[in-house]
């Protein structure tokens, strides 16, 4: 994917949205009701606070007259993997800070490289 030039200043906010697929890298979504998490402008809300049946309802119409919208869960094809991972940069007059993210896990993986040339 080609990727235009672009030249970042001081004191903008910057929303990164990195995802990376086993699979062909086109993941999709298979079916909107999947979704579990929603943001709005000022919260984000998780519909198992929501259980109820109106309220359930109520993130419908919020969706869709844009008051909420739904974070998708994606998907490749079977047996590829799918990892999404999103956070916001301040890019302030003496150092960036990435305000809203995780720590990301540390993983140990159960595959090894074999091949020495791709090791090099």
């Amino acid at each position: 994917m080609r990727v235009d030039e672009a030249e970042f200043e001081e004191n903008e906010v910057y929303a990164i949205d990195i995802l990376a697929s086993t699979g062909e890298g086109k993941p999709r979504m298979l079916d909107g009701k999947q979704t579990n998490i929603y943001k709005s402008v000022k919260v984000s809300l998780s519909d198992r606070a929501l259980e109820e049946k109106r309220a359930r309802l109520g993130l419908v119409e919020c969706v869709t007259h844009d008051l909420l919208h739904p974070y998708p869960v994606l998907h490749e094809k079977n047996g590829e993997f799918v990892a999404h991972i999103k956070f916001t940069v301040l890019l302030m007059p003496n150092r960036s800070d990435r305000m809203t993210s995780h720590p990301l896990q540390e993983l140990q993986s159960t595959k090894t490289i074999e091949d020495p040339e791709i090791k090099a």
